[in-house]
């Protein structure tokens, strides 16, 4: 199975520890390396064909403010 995955994740690491996904390498959806690392990534292995760059980075700070509301927003309702 030729199959690549990327696995996205919008906690600190930490509170995954006693999960089982403590061992899994994990990109954070609200951090522009990994965001990167990610977009990189999706060329490398052609799931995406053309390269965007300047718009990715144009785009990638409104992205993760975006990205950040909705997690404070998720923390104030499991409170």
């Amino acid at each position: 199975m030729n199959k690549h995955h990327f696995p996205l994740i919008s906690v600190p690491f930490e509170q995954l520890s006693d999960t089982p996904l403590q061992g899994m390498q994990m990109r954070r959806l609200n951090d522009s390396s990994d965001i990167s690392m990610v977009y990189d990534e999706l060329l490398e292995y052609d799931i995406r064909k053309k390269s965007q760059t300047a718009e990715f980075n144009k785009r990638l700070p409104g992205f993760i403010k975006a990205v950040n509301k909705i997690c404070d927003c998720a923390k104030v309702n499991l409170q």
